[in-house]
């Protein structure tokens, strides 16, 4: 499996036609229809059902339509990542709670913000020093780009 079946899935897949997604791709549609059969033939399963007049996803195209959106998602971000590597700025950035109970619940909400501004971050669990002479406390230190 390489970026370029998963291109190709993902074009046939938003087009339902191997035509336009050929188009899309800038690339022949014998090449759109090589790369999908390699791609079914890796996974043994087809992914379209074919007629002359249409394609549609099957029940395992549809499931592997999100994999493929998500690889595809996190290799672009992957050779990004190096484009311009002193551009990139990594900030340290601390969030924390009182109770260790209430840091699982900061985590969830991190997960689910992590996506949201498109920005890349981590978060690690921590024990936090106090600030100012007060009690420390639980949280998750953060670093992103």
């Amino acid at each position: 499996m390489n970026t370029f079946q998963l291109s190709c899935f993902l074009a046939v897949a938003e087009t339902l036609s191997f035509a336009r997604a050929a188009e899309q791709l800038s690339i022949t549609q014998p090449a759109v229809t090589h790369q999908i059969h390699s791609l079914e033939t890796e996974l043994n399963v087809k992914l379209f059902v074919r007629t002359t007049r249409t394609v549609n996803l099957t029940q395992e195209g549809t499931l592997f339509l999100n994999d493929a959106r998500n690889i595809l998602a996190l290799t672009i971000r992957a050779t990004k990542r190096f484009e311009n590597p002193l551009e990139q700025e990594i900030q340290l950035f601390s969030i924390g709670c009182h109770s260790y109970s209430h840091m699982f619940l900061l985590a969830d909400v991190l997960r689910l913000s992590n996506g949201a501004s498109g920005a890349s971050r981590r978060a690690v669990p921590a024990a936090l020093p106090s600030s100012g002479g007060g009690r420390g406390g639980y949280g998750h230190r953060i670093s992103g780009a």
